[in-house]
């Protein structure tokens, strides 16, 4: 019998209060195997202040920098474009945006240390992948536990991770948000045929709140049954050299900051909340602890209040994402 017990949680923003309790629990906890995290590790970085520079600079770049297209500059050319000018106005902006892009990234990289440490106390096999809140540099110093992009076999089952979602916090700058595709998921999934989908954004219309936040490629990919009719049945029980695409089993994701699961197709959809501070209208970090037997997915959602864990009953949504 394949058997697999997950602890899994998302969307961090911060959220140290609880992190011990957690990792305790899956460190003394018989039925966990691993540990799955969805992204989203920072909060804000910057303070508002800092924010308010940031777009009033780069608002003023957009406005005086000479354009001959009739297409915006990327930051990346508008940033160039200004740093060529005669204009010294523009020059002096260009830096000094430049200056907060580093600010943030320092800070960023504080965060991600001290939340690396952390996550190296726990005594089980930990698979992670980053968040729309994230930035580039999770790749190296995560490099360990990442699956972005990427498919590992543990405990009989095929797990792959894609991370990123398409909003983007206007409270980070713009070039330091984690790249996100759709079809880029599209073609990774195709890519690895998992048996498990570690996720930041959730399938669009399954456990991704009352605004269907989710991803419409993951959602179309998991609402598909592919074993339906004759045909289906001989793909699933024929292919013993698993060259047709299959249902997941499992999609673990976040981003919605609401816990919640979902089953259609034989695929359990699950997200495990906000543990940051971003959790109304739930008033605890949450998290779920997930069995896949065989064929078989068993789903229990839980909250951390000062130190105690409870089982969580009704779902809770949030879109704060």
């Amino acid at each position: 019998m394949t058997e697999l017990n997950i602890l899994h949680f998302s969307d961090f923003h911060g959220g140290y209060d609880s992190l011990d309790d957690l990792i305790e629990h899956a460190n003394t906890s018989d039925n966990v195997d691993a540990v799955f995290f969805s992204g989203d590790i920072l909060e804000q970085c910057l303070s508002t202040n800092e924010q308010g520079k940031m777009h009033n600079k780069e608002r003023f770049m957009r406005r005086y920098a000479p354009n001959e297209s009739d297409k915006p500059y990327s930051i990346d050319d508008l940033l160039k474009t200004c740093k060529k000018s005669k204009d010294k106005a523009l020059k002096t902006v260009a830096r000094e945006y430049e200056a907060i892009e580093k600010t943030f990234e320092k800070k960023a990289k504080t965060e991600y240390l001290k939340f690396r440490e952390k996550i190296k106390g726990i005594n089980k096999r930990v698979f992670m992948v980053p968040g729309n809140w994230d930035t580039p540099i999770f790749d190296k110093i995560f490099k360990k536990y990442s699956i972005h992009k990427k498919s590992k076999r543990f405990n009989g089952y095929k797990i792959m991770g894609f991370g990123g979602a398409d909003s983007l916090p206007l409270a980070n700058p713009s070039r330091k948000h984690y790249p996100y595709s759709d079809k880029e998921y599209q073609k990774q999934l195709k890519k690895h045929n998992p048996d498990i989908i570690l996720s930041h954004i959730p399938p669009q219309g399954y456990a991704d709140g009352k605004y269907q936040i989710g991803s419409l490629e993951l959602g179309e990919y998991v609402s598909t049954n592919r074993f339906k009719g004759i045909w289906g049945y001989l793909k699933k029980h024929l292919d013993i050299f698993g060259w047709f695409s299959k249902n997941p089993q499992l999609v673990a994701c976040g981003h919605a900051h609401g816990y919640d699961s979902v089953e259609k197709n034989k695929v359990t959809v699950v997200n495990a909340g906000s543990f940051g501070e971003y959790r109304a209208p739930a008033s605890q970090p949450t998290f779920a602890k997930i069995q896949l037997r065989d064929t078989e997915t068993n789903v229990k959602h839980y909250g951390i209040e000062r130190g105690n864990i409870s089982e969580l009953e009704a779902p809770s949504y949030e879109t704060a994402a």
